[in-house]
């Protein structure tokens, strides 16, 4: 009897710890997300986060890669389970989906180069601003700055660095958080321009409505890496000076 007992645990624990997740992520996003060159293995700030958690509720975490333009539609069809979305949470998202707490804080920030004569926010005037496509980015521009401003879009933030090298645009405007790991690491001469512009409620992990428990548990995973530190040592290792 004990031995059945036994074998019946032994069996639990491998069927628990064996339940995997599929999880949409950015191809190229750094320091977000990225694919090496094998095409199966992905690394970033997002796939440390997503580690983390599957690690404290014994799942196992599979990455496939997605674009901007058809993420929503994987998660639909079930070809993905989670998507780290690249918007910040906003009510606009279909009924459907559901966001978890925020991972990360949705500040927009301005980046022109060092030689430039952008030196604050009110410079931002007549210029060309280069913003990532299919983003609340652009939003931001049109609603707070000159009407005078041109708007032109890239599909990556290293598109974005070299047209403002190249002088296509004037200012670029990222993520808060992407700003300081560009200007730290970028081979191009960059400054931040002006503070943090808050926008959003956050960027969050998305599901379809039907896995709103998986969500409650990945948000008391991330409650417990703020409290315990975790999330903040995996910040720093991206974001931090």
């Amino acid at each position: 009897m004990k031995i059945l007992v036994f074998l019946f645990l032994l069996i639990t624990h491998v069927s628990v710890c064996s339940q995997s997740i599929t999880v949409g992520v950015l191809k190229f996003a750094p320091p977000f997300s990225a694919v090496a060159g094998d095409g199966n293995h992905f690394f970033g700030f997002c796939i440390d986060v997503m580690d983390t958690i599957c690690k404290r509720l014994h799942l196992e975490c599979l990455y496939k890669a997605t674009t901007v333009e058809n993420q929503l539609q994987m998660l639909a069809n079930g070809k993905v389970d989670l998507l780290f979305a690249p918007n910040p949470i906003s009510p606009a998202l279909p009924k459907e989906f559901i966001f978890s707490l925020p991972y990360l804080a949705s500040n927009g920030q301005f980046i022109a180069l060092q030689k430039t004569n952008v030196a604050n926010i009110n410079d931002i005037d007549n210029k060309k601003i280069g913003v990532l496509h299919d983003t609340l980015f652009k939003s931001l521009v049109y609603s707070n700055f000159s009407s005078g401003n041109q708007i032109q879009g890239y599909p990556f933030v290293a598109d974005l660095i070299s047209g403002l090298a190249a002088g296509e645009v004037d200012v670029m405007v990222i993520n808060a958080s992407d700003a300081r790991y560009v200007v730290n690491n970028s081979n191009q001469s960059l400054k931040l321009v002006g503070g943090k512009i808050p926008m959003g409620e956050g960027y969050g992990i998305i599901a379809l409505k039907k896995n709103n428990t998986l969500i409650r548990r990945i948000n008391q995973s991330l409650v417990d890496m703020e409290s315990d530190s975790t999330y903040l040592t995996l910040y720093n290792n991206y974001f931090g000076d």
